[in-house]
C-alpha cells in the first residue's frame, strides 16, 4: 500500500550527499541557488532577488513538505533541491489507477558535471519505489536542457512523448516526458 511523502521526517544518504527537509540555517544557500538566472531558465522556477523572497520560498518548501534540500556532505552546504509532485500528465490506461511521483531537481552551477544528480536521483528512485511504494515515477525537461536529458536517460527513464510545459516563469516551453516503472527495478515487493 502506498505511503505518504513526509520530507520533514525523512533523511536519505549516499556516499557524498544527504537529502533532507529544509532548515532555517539553509537560507543563505537557498538564496545562492535561486538567484541564479541559469537555474531559472533550466527549471522554470522564478529567480529570487532578495532575502525576503528567499525566506518566503523556504517557508513554502517547508509547508509543502515535498521538497528535499540536497546537502553536499563534504562541507554541509545545500547545493540543490529535489521535489516530488503528483504527476500532471496522463500515461495511459496501464497507469490510470497507479501511484506515481514526478521528480524534479535543481543543482547549483558550481556542482554541475560531477554526477551529483545521478547520485541524488538514484536515492530518490529507491525512496519512491521502496519506501513510498510508488508504481512509477516520471519526469520531464525543457527541450533546450540537454543536461537534464542526459541525467534522465542515465537513470533509466524511458521517453514517452513531447509535451508543452507551463513553467512558473510564465508562457509555454516545449519539452519531453519520461517514465520509469517500478517493475524495471529489482526490488522485493514490500507492502
Amino acid at each position: 500500500m502506498p505511503k505518504e511523502l513526509d520530507v520533514k521526517n525523512t533523511i536519505l544518504e549516499s556516499k557524498r550527499l544527504i537529502l533532507r527537509g529544509w532548515q532555517k540555517e539553509d537560507l543563505d544557500d537557498l538564496y545562492q541557488i535561486f538567484t541564479d538566472p541559469a537555474i531559472s531558465e533550466m527549471s522554470g522556477c522564478p529567480t529570487i532577488s532578495s532575502m525576503e523572497e528567499a525566506q518566503a520560498l523556504m517557508k513554502m518548501f517547508q509547508d509543502m513538505n515535498k521538497v528535499f534540500a540536497l546537502v553536499w556532505k563534504e562541507n554541509g552546504k545545500v547545493i540543490g533541491s529535489l521535489d516530488l509532485e503528483t504527476p500532471q500528465f496522463d500515461f495511459g490506461e496501464a497507469y490510470k489507477n497507479a501511484y506515481g511521483k514526478d521528480v524534479g531537481c535543481i543543482l547549483h552551477q558550481d556542482y554541475w558535471g560531477n554526477n551529483i544528480m545521478v547520485e541524488a536521483t538514484d536515492l530518490m528512485v529507491d525512496y519512491c519505489f521502496q519506501q513510498l511504494q510508488c508504481d512509477y515515477m516520471c519526469c520531464g525537461h525543457f527541450e533546450d536542457n540537454p543536461q537534464s536529458e542526459r541525467l534522465i536517460e542515465k537513470m533509466g527513464f524511458h521517453y514517452q512523448r513531447d509535451v508543452i510545459f507551463h513553467p512558473q516563469t510564465g508562457g509555454e516551453k516545449a519539452g519531453k516526458l519520461y517514465l520509469l516503472d517500478r517493475k524495471e527495478k529489482e526490488y522485493e515487493n514490500k507492502s
